[in-house]
């Protein structure tokens, strides 16, 4: 009939597309260790989705990385991180997709 209105129905959650983003993640820091007093260290961090990385984070500090690759993304520890000795959580951050797992870097 005239002025009759279809009822609108919800999406269902099969009609809708999701356009899932995976974060990225870490398998191996490398060096494994690094040792304190030096002037600073270069750090390579292998994993998966890693090519859209733009910051690395080492405990609450965000630094920007030297080489990014599907695979691999470098940066450096500058000195004043390398003074005392701990364990550095190192996460990398994809904008879009999140931020990996940290993994854990000996400072000895």
């Amino acid at each position: 009939m005239r002025g009759e209105r279809e009822p609108v129905r919800a999406p269902h959650a099969a009609d809708v597309a999701h356009d899932k983003l995976d974060a990225p993640s870490i398998s191996s820091l490398d060096p494994a260790k690094v040792l304190t007093g030096r002037p600073s260290q270069a750090i390579t961090i292998k994993g998966k989705r890693l090519g859209k990385v733009t910051m690395v984070r080492f405990n609450s500090i965000e630094v920007k990385p030297d080489f990014v690759s599907d695979d691999e993304v470098h940066f450096t520890l500058a000195q004043k991180d390398l003074v005392t000795p701990r364990v550095l959580n190192i996460s990398v951050i994809d904008p879009q997709a999140g931020a990996s797992v940290s993994a854990k870097l000996p400072v000895v």
